[in-house]
């Protein structure tokens, strides 16, 4: 009987573990809004990026209408980025960082553990950043 009890004990102890872990974790997820930013800023920085591959082939070339176009589809991207970017939160547990109201980038929370597919992380910015500097040198 005893045995019984030390062991129903732990089990029900287990379980609220468990329990109160699950819960953490729904409240660290994204909210569908957030999923939907973070996947179009980070399809948007994919476009971008490809535009500018396509781009700097159609200088090599003196394709002087492909450079046209592809430097259009490229800033049309880039400003897709920035505006799923906008619409992100920037309030969840997951991300790396915080913006102020004027967009600065406010504190760090690096050392919370979460992976880099499960928010939005300062790579994103140095990844557009570094792809606008390739952007610039490339054209402009």
């Amino acid at each position: 009987m005893k045995t019984t009890k030390i062991i129903l004990t732990a089990v029900m102890g287990l379980s609220i573990s468990l329990y109160s872990c699950n819960d953490d974790d729904m409240q660290n997820k994204l909210s569908e809004d957030d999923i939907v930013a973070l996947e179009g800023f980070r399809e948007a920085y994919t476009r971008a990026s490809d535009a500018n591959l396509e781009l700097k082939g159609s200088i090599q070339q003196g394709d002087f209408d492909g450079i046209h176009f592809h430097d259009s589809v490229f800033h049309h991207y880039e400003g897709l980025f920035e505006e799923h970017h906008e619409d992100y939160s920037h309030s969840n547990d997951h991300d790396d960082h915080h913006h102020d109201a004027d967009g600065m980038h406010m504190g760090s929370n690096a050392m919370n553990g979460h992976d880099q597919g499960d928010g939005h992380h300062d790579d994103d910015h140095q990844s557009m950043d570094d792809l606008m500097d390739d952007h610039e040198t490339s054209t402009h």
